[in-house]
């Protein structure tokens, strides 16, 4: 079944700056795109932003991150647990990783930056409208590297958290470069233990040899990932 494109939206501003609200709301209102979207209601503080999301349950919400009395993106959080059906975009200055990342897993249907052009605006819009992801070109490619590297750095926490203590103890022995027997020696094991125990640890981290279960826990370490 075909699903009919959206022809008309309407939209919740919140941003602290009323210069800002009015060059969208400027932009909106260009002909020659086809969505027509009607801004219901305009919001300054977080606070101002989700009240008037409940009461004009938009379709979409252009967000600043940083607002007078708290964070975008747990507005954006409070605004789809409530609204699930609500599309949210951050429109906001800041480019750091760290903020693209947490506005993305609060559930932001796009990030884009203030200097975007006014038709890139309205198709980013449109798209979001439709489900799909946006972020701005600038940032694309950098977030994407980011994001699959904090994926990679919280799977890496996560293997590690596999271990049992002994485990654990096991190889850190191992990284340190000691022998089965020596490392029996220290933990009071048998060297057929510290076998066994190796033999989970393999297993556990998918790995096939002691140096790259060394290799593991020494990287997995240092880059422990997100708390």
């Amino acid at each position: 079944m075909t699903i009919a494109p959206v022809l008309r939206a309407t939209v919740l501003l919140v941003d602290d700056s009323s210069l800002i609200r009015q060059g969208i709301r400027a932009v909106l209102s260009l002909p020659g795109h086809d969505v027509t979207f009607d801004v219901v209601a305009e919001a300054g503080t977080a606070a101002e932003g989700l009240a008037a999301a409940r009461i004009h349950r938009p379709d979409l919400a252009l967000l600043d991150i940083r607002l007078p009395d708290g964070s975008g993106i747990d507005t954006c959080r409070q605004i789809l647990a409530e609204l699930p059906a609500t599309r949210v975009v951050m429109l906001t200055s800041y480019s750091n990783d760290n903020l693209v990342y947490d506005a993305i897993v609060a559930g932001a249907q796009g990030y884009l930056l203030k200097e975007i052009d006014p038709q890139a605006l309205l198709s980013a819009m449109s798209a979001a409208l439709a489900g799909r992801s946006v972020l701005s070109p600038e940032i694309t490619s950098h977030v994407m590297q980011f994001v699959r590297g904090k994926s990679t750095a919280t799977l890496a926490a996560d293997s590690l958290a596999k271990l049992s203590p002994q485990e654990t103890r096991v190889l850190a022995l191992v990284a340190d470069g000691l022998t089965n027997k020596l490392i029996g020696a220290q933990l009071n094991l048998s060297e057929n233990t510290v076998k066994n125990h190796l033999v989970s640890v393999f297993e556990k981290l998918a790995v096939r040899s002691r140096s790259q279960a060394a290799a593991r826990y020494v990287r997995d370490r240092a880059n422990p990932g997100p708390a």
